[in-house]
């Protein structure tokens, strides 16, 4: 009897353990968003900044909230944003999409970055001292666009 207690409770925790994502399984959808590792790869801060310029070139500022930047910041954003999710992708358009200069600068980050890559956290500026930092941190495997702005 106690040995079968113990099965019980050994396969209930593996069980468990194998429910939860990990890095080998496939992104959750978000916002009804499927994760496109093909097109818009994250494995490295490298190829987030990458996905996240080609996303915004391609409008797809929805994919760019629900996929590539931080899900923490992302979720306590909708929480806060009157019209939620597609309210803030509204207000992320206006700052992404319908100024030509922020994702020039992107691009420049990418291209003339000076990077400082960590196991689990990133960053990229511009070698200027006066430029802007872009930070990254890692999750589940994936590498993601960090908002530290409160």
């Amino acid at each position: 009897m106690w040995t079968r207690s113990w099965l019980v409770v050994i396969s209930i925790s593996m069980n468990a353990l194998s429910a939860q994502a990990g890095p080998d399984q496939a992104p959750e959808k978000r916002f009804g968003i499927e994760a496109d590792s093909k097109t818009y790869p994250q494995s490295t801060p490298k190829e987030t900044l990458a996905s996240l310029v080609k996303a915004i070139e391609a409008k797809k500022i929805d994919y760019v909230l629900a996929q590539l930047a931080d899900p923490e910041w992302v979720d306590r954003r909708v929480k806060e944003t009157v019209g939620g999710f597609a309210a803030l992708v509204e207000e992320s358009k206006a700052r992404l999409v319908d100024d030509p200069a922020a994702v020039k600068r992107l691009a420049k980050m990418l291209a003339d970055g000076d990077w400082k890559i960590e196991t689990a956290t990133a960053s990229v500026r511009l070698k200027e001292t006066d430029s802007p930092v872009l930070f990254f941190r890692k999750a589940n495997g994936r590498w993601y666009v960090e908002n530290r702005k409160k």
